[in-house]
């Protein structure tokens, strides 16, 4: 990954730091998706919680990761 998180755990991290909102999953698919479809499934893992993790999966659908 690049930017200011080295790791997909460090991306889930930052999510789920504050309240989850539709923006926030929005800011998350944008650091994700610098990163490689593995390296998200890995972020996904990272979210312990099933519902914010069902979200954001749900959100990833239209993004096209580059790496």
């Amino acid at each position: 990954m690049q930017g200011p998180f080295r790791t997909p755990e460090s991306l889930a991290a930052a999510l789920l730091r504050g309240p989850v909102t539709p923006e926030r999953i929005r800011r998350l698919l944008w650091h994700a998706k610098k990163g490689t479809r593995t390296e998200f499934r890995q972020t996904l893992s990272a979210i312990a919680d099933q519902k914010v993790r069902d979200q954001v999966e749900a959100a990833s659908n239209l993004v096209t990761f580059r790496g």
